[in-house]
């Protein structure tokens, strides 16, 4: 949480360093100090370098180490189950629980409930920044945020439930696989090879379509994203020309501003994968808990 707060700070400072090289010094002709501005600027680069390394090094090893732990609970758990728990539940499907629930899990840790606060605290220390700076230019980039959390509410609904399906449909891929491979012999004794392969077939198909809603839910949400964004930069400009004639406006603080409203849609695009994340990670902690 720490680093996250860190990495916020750090997140806003290229622009401003934008802004000061430009306007104190590319537009006035005058170099002086801008081999130290330049150097600082490298600085906190590096900074926001090892920030970030830092932060991902510690989740990912937070998230193994629990990990660990929840697969050998679950191990252990199964070991004293009794033969009964067995004929009831099929072993493919508590194979799924071990292995790819838990690692959903992981995947929580790794880019879900940590990382969505830091996409949070990135933004909240963007749009600060922007009100701070110039207070126009800033209502012109948030005005399109309405149709952003529009597009972004619907493709966390459609992409939420076809995950769901997705998930779903993987554990009884695995479940009647394992079934089928352990009971074998018993397959080919009663010829059964072409009803096990239909039923496989038909597992699969199942499967196939599920993870193409999941894409098609991608395949518009992200170039609505991107016309959103470029119908910000366009209106940035536009409203940026205006001032400019005006004298209102530098030309360091429009370029100041188109980098940081690029930065400013990147978090809201990953908000919205995170929270799919979220989603299966949800779905498969459910069942986690449920078995144990």
């Amino acid at each position: 949480l720490v680093l996250m707060g860190a990495g916020a700070f750090l997140e806003v400072l290229p622009a401003e360093f934008t802004r000061r090289f430009i306007d104190r010094h590319i537009s006035t002709g005058d170099l002086t100090g801008s081999s130290l501005l330049l150097l600082k600027f490298l600085g906190f680069l590096v900074a926001g370098f090892l920030v970030s390394l830092t932060r991902y090094i510690l989740l990912a090893w937070v998230g193994q180490k629990a990990m660990l732990d929840l697969r050998m609970q679950l191990f252990e758990h199964l070991m004293r189950r009794s033969t009964r728990f067995f004929h009831r539940n099929p072993v493919g499907r508590l194979m799924t629980r071990v292995t790819s629930d838990v690692q959903n899990l992981n995947e929580m840790f790794a880019s879900g409930f940590v990382a969505i606060l830091g996409d949070a605290l990135s933004l909240l220390a963007i749009v600060i920044w922007m009100f701070r700076t110039h207070v126009g230019l800033a209502s012109v980039a948030l005005f399109i945020m309405p149709f952003l959390l529009v597009a972004t509410e619907v493709f966390r609904r459609k992409a939420g439930e076809a995950f769901r399906e997705t998930q779903g449909r993987y554990a009884a891929i695995q479940a009647y696989l394992q079934e089928q491979l352990s009971g074998l012999s018993l397959v080919q004794l009663n010829a059964q090879e072409a009803r096990s392969a239909e039923g496989f077939d038909r597992l699969n198909h199942d499967y196939l379509a599920a993870f193409l809603r999941t894409i098609f839910a991608y395949a518009v949400f992200f170039p609505v994203v991107e016309f959103i964004t470029n119908a910000t930069l366009a209106g940035l400009i536009l409203y940026a020309g205006f001032k400019l004639q005006t004298g209102a406006l530098t030309l360091g603080l429009l370029l100041a501003f188109v980098q940081q409203s690029g930065r400013f849609f990147r978090p809201i695009r990953e908000l919205a994968e995170r929270y799919n994340v979220m989603q299966t990670a949800m779905a498969s902690s459910e069942r986690i808990f449920l078995l144990l």
